[in-house]
């Protein structure tokens, strides 16, 4: 029950964009899109499969009908008479949670902890988190720096600061005190 436009995007053997408006069944085609791929390629694991969506939202309701869709199959005839296949999409149904599906920072820091973890990336905390550069705790923080910098008694800041003449001086310069705190 596929429009023409969301048959295409399964038809279609290269890197998928869909980009659609609210409602217009995005999480369908999405889902729909996986299965293909694991009914297509009986040795393709869900592990080899990387889905970036925009909201944390997006990602849970993929994960939730990928969920729904696969027990739908598990609960066939097809997996009651063939114990190889009811097998590997047990497999899959319980590689859902650990899938690569999820906003771009979600599946990066995924990605580091697991090299992380596998030792084959050496210099990073285990428990550490990516941070999105428009989160309101990071603005808290930029806000923070910026008041206490402003109340300053140092002789130095007070300088730096009376120095810096347009908002865009203001910015930059607070920009690289919080670049400091990347290094």
């Amino acid at each position: 029950d596929l429009t023409d436009s969301q048959r295409h995007s399964l038809e279609t053997d290269s890197f998928r964009f869909i980009n659609a408006t609210a409602g217009s069944g995005k999480t369908k085609t999405l889902v729909a899109l996986v299965l293909k791929m694991m009914f297509d390629d009986p040795d393709l694991l869900l592990s080899r499969i990387c889905l970036f969506t925009f909201t944390r939202k997006a990602a849970g309701e993929i994960k939730s009908r990928l969920a729904q869709e696969v027990e739908t199959i598990l609960s066939s005839s097809k997996c009651a008479t063939d114990s190889s296949l009811k097998s590997r999409w047990e497999k899959i149904r319980d590689d859902i949670p650990d899938a690569f599906i999820g906003t771009i920072d979600a599946i990066i820091q995924k990605i580091i902890n697991k090299l992380v973890s596998n030792g084959q990336l050496q210099g990073i905390h285990p428990g550490f988190r990516c941070i999105d550069i428009n989160s309101p705790s990071l603005k808290f923080v930029e806000a923070e720096i910026k008041k206490r910098m402003f109340l300053s008694t140092d002789p130095v800041i007070k300088e730096a600061l009376d120095n810096l003449t347009t908002e865009t001086q203001q910015d930059n310069f607070f920009k690289s005190v919080l670049d400091l705190f990347d290094k």
